[in-house]
């Protein structure tokens, strides 16, 4: 499966409001234009709501008639999303594989965020990696066994239940 990280757009809240005023419409009518609540759209306009999907900006700018860089900054993706969107894994995956030290030369700044050379190679499991992996295996069949083993007990119960004949 082939994944790919949703990219969000930054809206420009003036632009939303003047677009929408300047056509006469309310934010309820937009809203049932748009297929988006109004509550939301009032968010947008107000400054709330300061990032949301490609899919949102494309269906307001639909109904509004523009295109949509006019409400909204072109979508930013960070490294660790562009380097999962190049890979082909999830931007959560693509994380954890950072986080485990799998991902050659990625490092974290000090806002949080990594840093991820487009190239970068995934790396081969550490052995902290399979021992983590090899417990969660144990722990997943420990927990897959003791539910099979009470799901036999309570049908053993149930069938002798059945094979008693009425008096």
């Amino acid at each position: 499966m082939l994944w790919r990280v949703k990219p969000i757009r930054q809206i420009k809240a003036h632009k939303l409001r003047g677009i929408r005023e300047a056509q006469g419409l309310s934010r309820r009518a937009l809203g049932e234009l748009a297929g988006i609540g109004q509550v939301h759209i009032a968010k947008m306009e107000l400054g709330n709501v300061t990032h949301t999907s490609c899919k949102k900006v494309e269906a307001l700018a639909e109904a509004l008639g523009v295109v949509p860089s006019q409400l909204a900054d072109d979508p930013e993706l960070s490294d660790i999303e562009r380097w999962a969107n190049a890979h082909g894994y999830s931007k959560t995956y693509a994380q954890q594989l950072a986080l485990e030290g799998r991902i050659e030369g990625a490092t974290k700044n000090s806002r949080g965020e990594w840093s991820v050379d487009i190239d970068a190679a995934k790396l081969p499991p550490t052995e902290i990696t399979r021992i983590r992996e090899r417990d969660r295996y144990r722990n997943y069949r420990k927990e897959y066994q003791r539910r099979r083993r009470a799901a036999l007990r309570s049908d053993r119960r149930s069938g002798s239940d059945d094979t008693e004949e009425p008096g």
